[in-house]
């Protein structure tokens, strides 16, 4: 054998060699990133699934306490309207019911006293009748923008007695309560 194909020979081996190094460890690199990748993924994983989880809680508390709002929006709309129909049902009344009305209004208020009268113009009539009935003098009457029920004024006082007021007062007073008998104590 001759020198040059001895050399050649040495150099395929030697190439041979070093490609079969080259290709074992390019699968050993492709090995490892495949390792990596795959715990990249696996933990990319468990972090979205995570995420999610606390992503549909947020979701679920948030469309809880809508439907918690909604649903006292509704329950606060049910009882205006249960106020707002009686308030109509005592502007309504007949001059009997009204004057009757009136004077379960006039209770507390010492007879004998001179006033200044508010009250609506169309119940002017009933008012007057139910002040006399009263005791209560009427030394001057004014036109009153509450829809029933009146005000009397003095030098040293005034006496809000209108439905308006009265109503005011007792949302203020038993809201809880009549929200309580409505719906539940939920």
């Amino acid at each position: 054998m001759q020198i040059s194909d001895k050399i050649l020979l040495d150099a395929k081996e030697k190439s041979e060699q070093i490609l079969k190094e080259a290709k074992s460890e390019a699968e050993a690199i492709l090995s490892n990133a495949l390792k990596s990748a795959d715990s990249v993924v696996a933990s990319s994983e468990k972090k979205i699934l995570v995420s999610l989880d606390e992503n549909k809680k947020k979701i679920t508390a948030s469309a809880q306490l809508e439907a918690k709002l909604l649903s006292e929006r509704k329950k606060n709309e049910v009882i205006e309207s249960a106020f707002e129909k009686a308030s109509q049902e005592i502007e309504a009344l007949d001059s009997e019911k009204y004057k009757a009305f009136l004077k379960a209004s006039l209770q507390g208020v010492p007879s004998g006293i001179s006033v200044t009268l508010f009250a609506p113009e169309n119940r002017l009539s009933e008012t007057k009748s139910a002040l006399k009935e009263a005791g209560i003098k009427v030394s001057d009457e004014k036109k009153g923008d509450m829809k029933a029920g009146l005000i009397l004024s003095g030098d040293d006082f005034e006496y809000d007695l209108t439905l308006e007021r009265k109503i005011r007062m007792i949302k203020e007073t038993y809201g809880t309560n009549i929200a309580g008998i409505l719906f539940g104590n939920n």
